[in-house]
C-alpha cells in the first residue's frame, strides 16, 4: 500500500488480512517455511530473491533464522522483532545456550538496549544473543525501540557495511544489489559460518517445520 513490492506470509491467513485492498490481499501468502532448505523451496523462490529485504514479525522459533536465511539468500538487509525466545531448535535458554563471539566488552551498551542498564534481563539477554548471531552471520547490526502495540517492541536491525543499491525503473520498484563489501574473506566467512550452523541442527534432528493452516491459496 506504500509503493513497496514484495509479499507477506504466515503459516495461517490472518483476518487483517481482509481489510487490505485486493491488491495487497494477492501479495499475501499462506506458506510454511524451513530455513534448511529455503534455497531450494521453489516454492520460496519469489519471495528471497538476491536483494530482499526481510522483515521478521514477531517469527516466533523462525526468529533466529532471519539473519541466517538473510545471509544465505543475499538480502540487503534485515529488520527482526523478536517476541518468543527461541533458538535454532529449542526454546532459547540464557544458561545453556552457547554464545556467539562478541567485537567488544561494550556491545552489549552499543545496542541501546534501554532498561535498567544491567542488560541481565532474559529478553535483552535473548536480544544480545541475537545481534551476536548477526555478527556471526556478517551483518552489522542495531537495535532500536518502535512505536508499536506491544511489549515486544524492540527490532534487531540488519545491514550490509559496504553495499551499493542500484534502483531500476521507479514505476516498478525493482531493486538490485550491487556488492561492493571489500573483504570478501569475510563474506565467504559469514556463508561458512551460516552452513555450520544449519549443518549442526540438521545433525540434531530437533527442528520441525509447522504446517500450513488453512487452504494455501487463501489470500
Amino acid at each position: 500500500m506504500e509503493g513497496y513490492y514484495g509479499f507477506g506470509i504466515d503459516v495461517r491467513a490472518r483476518n487483517s488480512w481482509n481489510h487490505y485492498p485486493p491488491t495487497t490481499q494477492l501479495a499475501l501468502n499462506v506458506h510454511a517455511l524451513n530455513p534448511m532448505t529455503i534455497l531450494e523451496d521453489e516454492s520460496a523462490s519469489d519471495y528471497f530473491n538476491p536483494g530482499v529485504f526481510i522483515i521478521g514479525n514477531h517469527a516466533d522459533e523462525l526468529t533466529p533464522w532471519i539473519p541466517v536465511i538473510s545471509t544465505l539468500c543475499d538480502a540487503s538487509g534485515y529488520l527482526s522483532i523478536p517476541c518468543c525466545s527461541w533458538a535454532f531448535d529449542v526454546k532459547y535458554d540464557r544458561s545453556s545456550m552457547v554464545a556467539f563471539p562478541i567485537p567488544t566488552d561494550d556491545f552489549a551498551e552499543s545496542l541501546n538496549l534501554g532498561g535498567d542498564g544491567s542488560h541481565k534481563s532474559s529478553y535483552s539477554m535473548y536480544r544480545i544473543w541475537l545481534a551476536s548471531l548477526s555478527l556471526y552471520c556478517g551483518w552489522k547490526v542495531e537495535c532500536e525501540v518502535l512505536r508499536i502495540p506491544s511489549t515486544r517492541n524492540w527490532a534487531v536491525v540488519g545491514e550490509l557495511i559496504n553495499s551499493i543499491f542500484f534502483l531500476y525503473g521507479v514505476d516498478s520498484f525493482e531493486w538490485r544489489l550491487g556488492r561492493t563489501r571489500l573483504d570478501t574473506l569475510a563474506d565467504e566467512q559469514a556463508l561458512a559460518n551460516v552452513r555450520g550452523i544449519i549443518e549442526e541442527v540438521k545433525m540434531r534432528g530437533f527442528f520441525k517445520t509447522r504446517k500450513p493452516e488453512g487452504n494455501a491459496n487463501d489470500h
